[in-house]
């Protein structure tokens, strides 16, 4: 794989944070603002961190996660999915979920994929005796694609 030139990066350096009971290490996150993903996390004790500070090369880190390869570089389209809900849906927020999620699945655009994220309080509205579901949906696109702009953020 060849080197690829990102322009749109941000990093966090998060210092002694206190996760799952583990503390006193350093995060660092490098997040690709086009793709909306977070592509790379890496966590040094104070000793790893303080060593890479001090020019030293080659530090061993604690634990390194690399996510999203594939969409790094590429510009991530989101647009709003209403969906119309048929039948009943249940009380508990598993069930309730995965019910929704597949209708939203059968709903989106072709090409498009839906965020499974249901729990907000416009998830689900009811107008005129009609359920209706409300949800993203996203693709990723290669930078230099051109699109048609209506309707997507």
């Amino acid at each position: 794989m060849e080197g690829l030139e990102i322009e749109n990066v941000s990093i966090s350096i998060l210092i002694n944070s206190d996760k799952k009971g583990e503390r006193y290490f350093t995060t660092i996150e490098l997040y690709d603002e086009d793709a909306c993903i977070q592509f790379l996390e890496i966590k040094l004790t104070n000793d790893q961190f303080m060593s890479a500070l001090s020019r030293l090369v080659h530090v061993p880190v604690k634990k390194c996660t690399v996510n999203g390869l594939n969409l790094v570089g590429k510009k991530r389209l989101q647009k709003e999915l209403v969906f119309e809900v048929k039948q009943k849906l249940p009380y508990g927020r598993k069930e309730r979920n995965a019910i929704l999620f597949k209708l939203a699945k059968e709903a989106a655009d072709p090409g498009w994929e839906v965020r499974d994220y249901f729990n907000s309080q416009s998830s689900v509205t009811r107008h005129n005796d009609i359920v209706m579901g409300r949800t993203i949906q996203f693709k990723y696109i290669d930078k230099e694609e051109t699109i048609d702009t209506e309707n997507i953020k």
